[in-house]
């Protein structure tokens, strides 16, 4: 994944909380699901001209082209600055092209169902790992593999919400909250990342996946373990 659109998808993860924040909800979940297609994507250029094809998109796919062409290679850590900025203006481009349109909004594509989406959860985060090691060796996770991660979450989160699957929002909020700790924290070189995403996945496709609901505890437990992410790294490495 190249600068640009990892540049891209951060920005488009604070348009989201902002639009939820304000109340545009379904346009959260658009940007949201727009979010997870281009996170996955192999020619994210395609799918910006798809986007400028569709009507009542036109605007938004110019917004984030102008967003993606940016150059953000000089930012050391991509100052939150200069993000709230970029937010701001999509944001604004975003509620200026709904308004114009009335009650045009485009709804939003329905989310996959939730057993389908959440072994590809999995295949994500087996992703994050391998890219974390080079020659054998533990080197660091990628930070576009996080923000890839966390837009997993999105699209896991969307799907539970749909079918009501209480114990997977609750994980999915946690998890994020824990990946922005990280994220916040510049904690990509921590081993314990990296152990911590894969334990909690394992427990999450164990009693949610497996259906094994006397293990719920454990889940509960997991939970609690992604909500206090300060006092599990305040933890010295055994």
């Amino acid at each position: 994944m190249t600068v640009s659109t990892t540049y891209l998808i951060r920005v488009l993860h604070g348009v989201e909380e902002k639009l939820e924040g304000e109340g545009h909800r379904r346009e959260a979940t658009l940007v949201s699901q727009l979010t997870s297609k281009f996170s996955a994507s192999l020619d994210i250029q395609k799918d910006l001209d798809e986007l400028l094809s569709v009507d009542g998109m036109e605007q938004l796919a110019l917004a984030l082209m102008w967003v993606r062409s940016r150059d953000r290679h000089g930012l050391n850590g991509l100052h939150q600055e200069v993000i709230d900025y970029d937010v701001n203006t999509l944001m604004q481009a975003l509620i200026e092209q709904w308004a114009d349109d009335g009650e045009d909004t485009p709804e939003p594509v329905p989310p996959a169902s939730f057993r389908e989406v959440l072994p590809e959860f999995s295949l994500v985060i087996a992703e994050l790992a391998r890219r974390a090691v080079v020659s054998g060796s533990f080197r660091g996770i990628p930070e576009e593999y996080l923000w890839k991660l966390k837009a997993g979450v999105d699209t896991l989160r969307l799907s539970a919400v749909r079918e009501a699957e209480v114990d997977v929002i609750r994980f999915c909020d946690a998890l994020d909250l824990f990946l922005g700790y990280v994220l916040k924290h510049r904690l990509l070189t921590d081993l314990r990342v990296i152990g911590v995403i894969q334990s909690a996945n394992l427990t999450l496709q164990t009693v949610i996946g497996g259906r094994i609901p006397e293990d719920r505890g454990s889940l509960d437990q997991t939970i609690e373990l992604l909500m206090r992410p300060s006092l599990f790294f305040e933890q010295k490495p055994e």
